[in-house]
Parts: C-alpha cells; structure tokens; sequence
C-alpha cells in the first residue's frame, strides 16, 4: 500500500514509505516525460545529475520533490525536509516581504548563524529582495534551502549563475553537509570534480547510475562528448 505523503515545498503526493534512508525508485514511468527509470541514491552522497537540454534533469527533480506523480512504478524515500537551491533566487524569495519570511516559510532555525556562515550581516535578513545585491538575494535563497536542516539538497543549475566567491562558498557547505546532496548541471566537468556518483538522464530515461569511477567505462554520448 501507498502512504499519503506531505513534501513541505510542494504539497501532497504518493510514495512509498521508506524503512532506509535512501532513495530509491523502481520502474517509473511519467507519460511524456520519464519511461521505466530505475535507480538508487545512496544516503549522504553527493550525486550529479547529467544529460542534454530535455533529457529528464529537471522531471527526475520533479519526481523528488513530489511536483510530478508517476503514472507507474514506485518511489521510495525517507519522509524529511527538502532543501530546494533553484537557479533564479528570485523564484524562492517573496518579492514583497523581508527575506527573513522566505527563509523561515517552510523551516525554523538559527537565522543569525546561518548568515553569518554564509558571509552575510544579519540585518540583511529584514530587507526586501530588490534590496539586495545579486549575489545577497543568491545567499539568501541558499540560507532558505539549508535552515531547516534538510536530509534531501537539490541545486538544480544553482552554480551557473553564481559570482566565484558564492559559488566556492557553495561548493564547502554541500561537501560538508551529512545531507544527501542532488547537483544538476550542464557543466559535466564540476559534476565530475564534485559528485561521488553520477546520474545520466537521455530521453527520459537514467541510462547510467553508478560510482563516478565507473564513467570511463561508458560510451554514453552525453559524457564522452
């Protein structure tokens, strides 16, 4: 039997109640957008997830997040806040409202400290978002996604817009988060350098889900190009 589960982004879907704490889904097919994807994610690995422009990147994140229902198939996951580092900071952070609203809307904590970590002043967090700089509104969206201390990070082409100092800064907390961390990106070479195992995603399918190691053994188009 399916549970009725509660994504605190996204709202209600169906999965399978998970006893490990892992990901796993098993013959999910979403018509139009994901055909018979099997795979695993191991708890607390930094994983990559690559493929052409219309693949099934951003279905398979959609999938997660509880955004897509598969039409067949199961999804298995350990029920806990996701944490959510889009692209845009402007799609995460209410444009009306001080930026301490968006980063407490889903999760609570120590606001302060999580700034401060993320090199920010504190009372930035009582502006607005048009404010604020940039790469400010760039560091607010990532305190929004870490705060609540999530077991599940997804950066779905968070790097690409990024300035150097946020992006290093970036690439240090998802390294030494417990978390298990999801990285979409067109950018296969920081995918590599990043990433303890790798997803390739081609037609909507996973054609390869592995070690990072196990790539050079492939001829997928989508890596070797």
């Amino acid at each position: 039997a399916k549970d009725r589960y509660t994504n605190p982004l996204f709202g209600e879907w169906h999965c399978a109640r998970a006893s490990l704490r892992m990901i796993s889904i098993d013959g999910v097919t979403c018509k139009g957008r994901l055909l018979d994807v099997t795979l695993t994610i191991p708890q607390g690995s930094v994983v990559g997830i690559m493929g052409r422009s219309g693949a099934g990147k951003s279905s398979l994140i959609s999938l997660l997040t509880g955004q897509l229902c598969p039409d067949s198939g199961t999804v298995t996951m350990a029920q806990g806040p996701i944490g959510y580092i889009p692209q845009n900071p402007d799609t995460t952070l209410l444009p009306h409202r001080p930026v301490i609203d968006s980063i407490c809307e889903f999760a609570t904590g120590d606001v302060r400290a999580m700034l401060e970590s993320l090199g920010l002043n504190p009372e930035f967090a009582y502006r607005r978002p048009h404010e604020l700089s940039g790469g400010q509104r760039q560091r607010m969206a990532i305190a929004r996604a870490l705060i609540g201390k999530p077991e599940l990070i997804i950066a779905d082409e968070a790097f690409s817009a990024l300035d150097r100092d946020t992006a290093a800064m970036l690439e240090e907390v998802l390294l030494s988060t417990e978390a298990t961390v999801l990285l979409v990106s067109h950018d296969i070479s920081s995918l590599l350098r990043l990433c303890n195992h790798i997803i390739v995603m081609s037609a909507g399918e996973a054609v390869f889900s592995g070690p990072v190691g196990e790539l050079h053994k492939t001829d997928i188009p989508e890596v070797v190009e």
